[in-house]
């Protein structure tokens, strides 16, 4: 192609290509993937990029042009995947170094593949990420530290003095947080009895920058099986809608409490049992109640 200044590109692309997935003749991708098990077993990684790396040389050298472009859609090690790290160096993908690609006698490398703008290698070969977050793998806020490298944009590249030079040009997007709790000992972390607690914490770590563009939450949460009852997550989110959140979602993992063994044959039933309750994962704030209650229970027992 020809800029409006005259100039010649030319682009040479470089697809994802699945290591030895071929689609032609199958039915299915389950068959794809047993057919490339079959090619992987025949070929190397290293053959595959040397076939690949020689055929963008030869495609590179089809033309003459002022300015050669590649647009690679790649993972290269050592990247930040973030939301494409399920599929990050899996089995069917072929990884490439930042020197296999960004070496490459190109003026510059547009990379495509992980979510996250960054430069990789050298200043004019980069990815230019997606222009607005996709998942909480990626998120601008974890715990209420800003994420670096979490910016979202475009990345324009113009002619300068005979090079190509790249600018990120970077666009305002929806936060989202990453938020984490952890109650997993009622006497050291309990869960507070006031739900407006547990909303200010969270909103304290997800800023709302921006009243129109409300960010997004998702919450995780440890939390002992003896505290469980306690947190109240349907209630806690009804109060972060109501202060402006888009949404929050919450992914709370329970944890298995090993019950407390108490030696207290020797002792009257009353000792016996307050000692018990003292060493149980419960509120110190409900600890004395809870004793009094099953103190009034036994004697109601000895009663009858």
């Amino acid at each position: 192609m020809t800029s409006k200044d005259n100039n010649t590109i030319t682009f040479v692309g470089l697809p994802y290509y699945p290591l030895g997935i071929e689609y032609e003749g199958t039915e299915s991708l389950e068959e794809a993937f047993k057919k490339s098990d079959e090619i992987r077993s025949q070929h190397s990684t290293e053959a595959f990029k040397k076939a690949i790396l020689e055929r963008i040389e030869r495609e590179r050298s089809k033309t003459k042009a002022d300015f050669y472009i590649l647009v690679a859609h790649v993972p290269i090690s050592g990247s930040i995947s973030g939301s494409e790290r399920a599929f990050y160096r899996s089995r069917y993908e072929i990884t490439y170094e930042a020197n296999e690609i960004c070496r490459l006698p190109f003026d510059y490398i547009a990379l495509g593949h992980f979510h996250v703008m960054q430069m990789v290698g050298t200043p004019n070969c980069r990815y230019s990420g997606s222009i607005y977050r996709l998942t909480f793998d990626e998120p601008s806020y974890i715990d209420g530290r800003k994420v670096s490298k979490s910016e979202k944009g475009i990345i324009l590249v113009d002619e300068k003095g005979g090079k190509l030079v790249p600018e990120p040009i970077y666009i305002i997007t929806r936060d989202l947080c990453v938020v984490h709790l952890k109650y997993l000992d009622a006497r050291l972390d309990p869960v507070p009895r006031n739900v407006n607690e547990i909303v200010d914490m969270i909103s304290a770590r997800c800023p709302i920058v921006d009243v129109n563009n409300p960010p997004l939450i998702k919450v995780i949460v440890r939390i002992a099986d003896t505290q469980r009852r306690i947190f109240d997550e349907y209630t806690i989110r009804k109060r972060l809608l109501q202060k402006g959140y888009l949404d929050v979602k919450f992914d709370v993992r329970t944890e298995q409490t090993i019950m407390p063994q108490v030696k207290t044959s020797s002792l009257p039933i009353e000792e016996s049992l307050t000692k018990y309750v003292e060493n149980l994962q419960i509120p110190s704030d409900i600890r004395q109640e809870v004793v009094k209650e099953a103190l009034r229970i036994l004697k109601e027992d000895k009663v009858r």
